[in-house]
């Protein structure tokens, strides 16, 4: 590796701060914290790091990184103890979140780093729940890194950490997928597709802030405007609506061609669409596969499709481009009929491999049916949830595959 005057270094995976490095993903953990104190120091403040947990694949290298690296640790003041078991290291780290409590504290804050492998954060549960509910220090913060074994190479058993995360009420960050995302769209490119990419607010960081959000959907969002593509972004459950709206409002401002999707079963959404097409906003309405409990949400499925036929009576009366997100033939039905009278440019968006039959039947009379396809290896989980969420959803699956 080459430093930005050109002479070769091993050193500059963790000193140069502009330019092009090359590390591996363990060696990029043990940098993470020295960016962080980087950082900070350009903010004025005053922190350290302290990194505890406990070997075992894949991270089983990371503390004899860290160990190869502490002339670079100690220059930032990063402190690196590894625990007797997954659960003391916890409980340290927990600890660092609380220097600010007492006088006399040494730092402005500390930023905390977890290791361990998947059954380490079996038996973390209870620390990392309580520690959660505690909170983080101002200028603190804690990031846990679980090495994952689906395929039990080095276990007895199998295990996935993700869902044990959200079980304690931790946010889950999955460093992948905007990557994932920029890939699925220079394929699209590469085979000159009629696609577009529908990203998910929470695998882009929206639970870390909306801040963290729209900095991952610029990143898209900037690959998409450089192939004259479309973006959709993705609605997920109430408490993330406001939040989804801002930064969707940002991107709109930036680019025309990205749109939001709607759920009817909000009783709030009629006002948001309004909103949105003051400012040209593009929307797909969808019935909403989150359950949403008064006085947030519709009162019964009778509710719900007495407000997507208002919100489409708002979208043909005050709209240009929208999307109908659904797979009641009723719905769809009567937007063709308002149709009839108001044309708009609007289509219909359904899922894979549901209600194929209507989706010819619509295309053989001239509509435009676009299918959501959702891939890659947590294709499971997501209809998964949607099965939960609204178990009416199997229904229209069974009733699907019985009509082929």
């Amino acid at each position: 590796m080459t430093t930005q005057s050109g002479e070769f270094s091993l050193e500059a995976k963790y000193t140069q701060e502009r330019g092009r490095i090359y590390l591996s993903g363990i060696q990029a953990l043990v940098r993470l914290p020295l960016d962080q104190h980087r950082a900070d120091r350009r903010r004025g403040l005053n922190t350290a790091t302290f990194i505890s947990g406990y070997r075992g694949s894949p991270l089983g290298g990371l503390d004899q990184a860290l160990w190869r690296a502490k002339k670079f640790l100690d220059q930032h003041h990063v402190v690196f103890q590894p625990g007797v078991n997954e659960d003391l290291a916890a409980t340290a780290l927990w600890g660092s979140q609380q220097v600010n409590l007492f006088r006399g504290a040494k730092y402005d804050g500390v930023f905390g780093l977890w290791y361990g492998k998947g059954p380490g954060v079996d038996r973390c549960g209870d620390v990392f729940r309580h520690a959660n509910a505690c909170g983080t220090s101002k200028y603190g913060g804690v990031l846990a890194c679980a090495g994952d074994d689906h395929a039990a190479k080095s276990s007895t058993l199998p295990h996935q950490t993700d869902h044990i995360f959200k079980a304690v009420m931790m946010p889950v960050l999955y460093p992948a997928a905007v990557q994932e995302y920029l890939e699925l769209l220079d394929a699209i490119r590469a085979r000159n597709l009629d696609a577009s990419l529908s990203i998910k607010p929470t695998q882009c960081g929206l639970m870390l802030g909306e801040e963290v959000y729209w900095r991952s959907t610029e990143t898209i969002l900037d690959r998409v405007r450089s192939m004259g593509g479309f973006l959709w972004m993705d609605m997920e459950g109430s408490r993330f609506t406001d939040a989804t709206l801002a930064v969707y409002r940002r991107a709109l401002a930036e680019y025309p061609e990205v749109g939001v999707a709607v759920q009817a079963n909000l009783r709030r959404t009629e006002a948001d669409v309004a909103s949105l097409l003051e400012i040209g906003g593009i929307v797909r309405l969808v019935k909403g596969a989150y359950r949403e409990p008064p006085p947030v949400g519709t009162a019964n499925r009778h509710e719900t499709d007495a407000n997507y036929r208002k919100i489409l009576d708002l979208l043909f009366e005050r709209g240009d481009r929208f999307a109908v997100g659904s797979h009641d033939s009723a719905m769809i039905e009567y937007a063709i009929e308002k149709n009839r009278t108001r044309p708009r440019r609007f289509e219909i968006q359904m899922l894979l491999g549901v209600r194929d039959p209507l989706k010819t039947d619509l295309s053989r009379r001239g509509h435009r049916v676009v299918e959501f396809i959702p891939y890659g290896p947590n294709w499971l989980p997501y209809f998964t949830r949607r099965l939960r969420e609204r178990p009416r959803n199997i229904l229209t699956m069974v009733r699907s595959f019985v009509s082929g």
